[in-house]
């Protein structure tokens, strides 16, 4: 992890990489950047892509970015956006996810995207449907 005592402006591309045969599993969390206060977003995000029933998110809050590695139903910890958990996957599937994601789908945020067709549209809702039947290990 890059740290810094300072403030941190983020730019530019994220791009994450597994060596050595490395295999994240749910629940790990690693710490990108750290500081006193990290501001910002990087540009463009590039995380590979784990397989079945596990994926890879860049979280961001006022002092650090991390990776999550959880399911791809998980979305966040809290439904009340003034929560430090909203917008941030705690490992369980459960009402907070759905009740978010329908926050994001009704108010056309990309983020709701789910089925990748660059539109929030039926085939999100019903993608993120099976994500959330799927359920988290």
């Amino acid at each position: 992890a890059l740290t810094g005592s300072g403030s941190l402006a983020l730019g530019g591309l994220l791009d994450v990489s597994l060596i050595e045969g490395f295999v994240p599993e749910v629940g790990d969390v690693f710490t990108v950047v750290g500081g006193a206060e990290v501001a910002g977003r990087f540009d463009a995000e590039a995380v590979p892509d784990l397989g079945f029933n596990r994926v890879m998110r860049v979280i961001y809050d006022d002092t650090r970015v991390r990776l999550m590695v959880t399911c791809p139903g998980d979305l966040t910890g809290s439904t009340n956006p003034n929560s430090s958990e909203y917008g941030v996957p705690n490992f369980v599937i459960d009402a907070d996810d759905f009740f978010y994601f329908l926050d994001l789908f009704s108010a056309d945020d990309t983020g709701a995207d789910i089925d990748g067709n660059e539109r929030v549209d039926a085939g999100d809702f019903f993608a993120y449907l099976d994500l959330f039947v799927l359920g988290c290990p």
